[in-house]
C-alpha cells in the first residue's frame, strides 16, 4: 500500500477489496487511470472460503485469501493504490464525487466503482458486539481451528450453518445448532448428516437472547417454546428448551446469511427491494459516473469468477466514460492485440 496523496483527484475510486474490486482496479489501472481502492480488508467474502475449486486456471484448490492476495498484488503491480478504511458516504458534487471514510478521510474522484459485496448478518443481541472476535465469529472456515476440543454453538439453519456445524463437529466434542424454525432448510444430504451426527445437537425453534462471558464467551442464552421437533429432519421433544436456558460454550459461530449494506449510497443510486444496487449489462448504475460489480449488484449468481468478470467490465466502462467526458473517442482495443 502506498502513501495517499492528500487532495489528489482520482480518476476512479473503487470501494471494496474483493474479486470485483481488485479486478476493476486492475483493468482501470491498466488503462492508465489513477485508481484508488478503499476497502475494510483485502479479500472480501472470499476470505470466508478455505477451498475454492471452481475458479478457472486453478486445477488444485486454492484458499480464498490466497487467491485474493494474487488479485491485490496484480492490481497494485499495474498502478492501483490501496487504502484500508471503510467508506461511510459517497456524494456527488457538481461533476465529481466525494468519498468519505470512517477514519475521517475525504477523497475526490471523477468516477466510482462500488464493489463492497455483502456483510454477514448479525444476531443483534446483547454481548454480540462485545465478544466479536472473542468467542463470537462469522466464519467457521476461518476460525474453527481455534476451538479444537471445545464446545461451540452455530446459529442458523440453512446450508451455510449446516456446513459450519459439520466442519466444527470434526474437531469439537459438542456442537449446538440453534435455529429459530422447526426444521433445517437446505440440501437434504446436509440435513441427513446433521441428523446422523452424535456430536451435533439440533435445537429448533430457539433464538439467541444474549451472549455472556468475561474476557471471552462462556455462555449462550437461548429462549424457546414447547416444540415437538428435535432432529434435523423431523421431530421429537428431546431437544426442546422451555423458556430461557443458558448453554456453556466456548465459541459462537453466526451463520445466518448476509445483507447488502448500501447506506453509503442511498439516494445516489437505484436499489432494488433487497437493497442490491441495480446495474445494466455494462455495470452502470442509475447515477452517471457510478458503476457497480460483484455481490452487491442485482445479478443472480454470487461467485468469485462472476464478480471478477463484472469487475473487469466496470473497469473498462469507467475508462470509456472518462474518455467521453474528456471529449475523446471511447475505443478499447482487445488485450491480446495491444
Amino acid at each position: 500500500m502506498s502513501e495517499i496523496e492528500k487532495g489528489k483527484m482520482w480518476d476512479v475510486i473503487v470501494v471494496g477489496g474483493g474479486a470485483a474490486g481488485f479486478t476493476a482496479a486492475l483493468y482501470a489501472s491498466r488503462r492508465a487511470l489513477a485508481t484508488l481502492v478503499i476497502a475494510k480488508d483485502v479479500g472480501g467474502q472470499a476470505l470466508l472460503t478455505q477451498h475454492i475449486e471452481n475458479y478457472p486456471g486453478f486445477i488444485e484448490t486454492i484458499s480464498g485469501s490466497d487467491l485474493l492476495a494474487k488479485f491485490w498484488r496484480q492490481a497494485e503491480k499495474h498502478g492501483a493504490t490501496t487504502e484500508i478504511d471503510e467508506v461511510i458516504r459517497i456524494e456527488k458534487s457538481s461533476d465529481e464525487f466525494i468519498v468519505r471514510t470512517k477514519q475521517g478521510r475525504e477523497h475526490q474522484a471523477k468516477s466510482v466503482i462500488l464493489a463492497f459485496g455483502m456483510t454477514p448478518k448479525d444476531m443483534g443481541v446483547p454481548g454480540e458486539e462485545k465478544f466479536s472476535g472473542k468467542g463470537v465469529h462469522y466464519c467457521a472456515t476461518c476460525d474453527a481451528p481455534l476451538y479444537k476440543g471445545k464446545t461451540v454453538a452455530v446459529v442458523g439453519g440453512t446450508n451455510g450453518a449446516m456446513d459450519a456445524a459439520l466442519f466444527l463437529a470434526k474437531i469439537c466434542p459438542k456442537v449446538y445448532l440453534v435455529h429459530n424454525r422447526a426444521k433445517l432448510v437446505g440440501d437434504t444430504n446436509l440435513v441427513a448428516q446433521i441428523a446422523a451426527s452424535s456430536v451435533i445437537q439440533f435445537l429448533p425453534e430457539h433464538t439467541v437472547k444474549e451472549v455472556k462471558g468475561e474476557k471471552f464467551v462462556t455462555t449462550l442464552v437461548l429462549t424457546g417454546s414447547p416444540s415437538t421437533t428435535a432432529t434435523a429432519g423431523q421431530a421429537s421433544s428431546g431437544n426442546t428448551i422451555f423458556g430461557d436456558e443458558e448453554l456453556s460454550v466456548d465459541g459462537v459461530f453466526v451463520e445466518m446469511g448476509h445483507v447488502i449494506k448500501t447506506e453509503c449510497v442511498k439516494g445516489l443510486v437505484e436499489l432494488d427491494a433487497t437493497n442490491a444496487v441495480v446495474v445494466n449489462a455494462r455495470m452502470a448504475t442509475s447515477c452517471a459516473g457510478v458503476f457497480a460489480a460483484g455481490d452487491l449488484t442485482d445479478a443472480d449468481y454470487k461467485q468469485v469468477v462472476i464478480s471478477a468478470g463484472q469487475g473487469a467490465i466496470a473497469g473498462l466502462e469507467v475508462y470509456k466514460y472518462l474518455q467521453r467526458k474528456a471529449g475523446k473517442k471511447a475505443f478499447i482495443t482487445n488485450d491480446w492485440t495491444t
